[in-house]
């Protein structure tokens, strides 16, 4: 048996101890657009600065444990289900089990106990107990991780709608309406537009609600609706046992030296940074930060991936971006074209 980690208020770090008082798997869920990403970037982070050691496990990692993201924006696109997806989970969150329970790690992941599987399953029609069903047999084998479920929630559903496209883009509406036409759901429901849409989401949250309720474990809803970080940061770690969490970005030496647009050698995208109070931030729906690790090193709030700026030029600024990561088609490298992306 491994030994758990627990906080030391005396120095401030965490020590072993036979004691648990802490989870080794942190599952954290809720709608699109709910900040599901940076909130366990967030965690990580905060974790590892008290000395743990994390696995952070983004919705879309290639090697993620649980789902290949790819089938499941396979049914998204296609509607064609693949019930093996859901007939291979539990054995899946068994292996990563039987993988992390004897060590000191503790895994977090994001998207994978609710939203991945509980939206393929709804749209296309499982009935709500065959659902439950599924989820209490993923719970029941990864007990012994001690885990605890952080549900970032929006009860709303009008405004969860409005927040997941605003911080998708503009894409994001019509490709919902468009998977609800595809899916069972849909064709059953008398609905169509972005009525359906929000009466799906509706449908969603009901559900989700029902399971949090049943899980055998320790759970946390935190209702999102303001929109206030410090507070549901101050939450998850009170949820977490853990000490505060300080969610400032550290500022940037000189970030104009960065700031520009880079293309991408092989695929043309473009990938933009921009300077915003100080503080570098990645061009998006809605931009977001990039966090120093060291001069040149950065990664990017939310996103599980790590940025190196290469070959600046005599009057220190770099022409090259090179990308580290597991997201499915990432470039490694990006060449500057232009440096007009800096902003106040």
């Amino acid at each position: 048996m491994p030994g758990y980690l627990t906080w030391n208020p005396a120095n401030g770090h965490y020590g072993q101890s036979e004691r648990f008082i802490m989870t080794q798997c942190v599952l954290l869920d809720g709608l699109p657009g709910s900040g599901k990403s940076t909130t366990a970037h967030l965690l990580s982070r905060h974790l590892q600065a008290q000395g743990a050691t994390t696995n952070w496990f983004f919705e879309h990692d290639t090697s993620h444990p649980i789902f290949e993201h790819e089938r499941i924006i396979h049914y998204m696109t296609t509607g064609d289900f693949d019930a093996s997806l859901f007939d291979e989970a539990p054995k899946k969150w068994r292996a990563m089990c039987d993988t992390w329970a004897e060590t000191d790690d503790i895994t977090i992941l994001e998207s994978s106990f609710f939203q991945s599987p509980i939206h393929v399953l709804l749209l296309n029609g499982t009935g709500r107990q065959e659902i439950m069903s599924y989820v209490m047999s993923c719970a029941v084998v990864i007990e012994p991780l001690r885990p605890r479920l952080v549900y970032l929630g929006l009860p709303d559903p009008a405004i969860a709608l409005e927040r997941a496209c605003t911080c998708r883009g503009d894409w994001f509406a019509p490709f919902l309406e468009q998977v609800l036409e595809r899916s069972e759901w849909g064709r059953t429901s008398p609905l169509d537009g972005q009525e359906a849409v929000l009466a799906y989401f509706a449908d969603y949250i009901q559900t989700v609600d029902e399971l949090v309720a049943r899980l055998p474990f320790p759970t946390c809803v935190i209702d999102i609706s303001d929109g206030n970080h410090e507070r549901i940061n101050h939450l998850l770690c009170q949820f977490l046992e853990l000490p505060a969490m300080d969610s400032s970005i550290p500022p940037t030496h000189s970030p104009e030296r960065f700031a520009g647009r880079y293309l991408a050698r092989k695929s043309g995208e473009e990938f933009t940074v921009f300077v915003e109070e100080g503080v570098l931030r990645a061009h998006g729906p809605s931009s977001a930060a990039m966090i120093p690790l060291s001069g040149t090193v950065f990664e990017i709030l939310g996103l599980n991936v790590r940025i190196t700026f290469d070959e600046p030029d005599d009057e220190g600024i770099y022409q090259l971006v090179r990308f580290e990561g597991n997201l499915p088609g990432l470039e490694a490298e990006w060449q500057r074209i232009t440096d007009d992306a800096v902003r106040t």
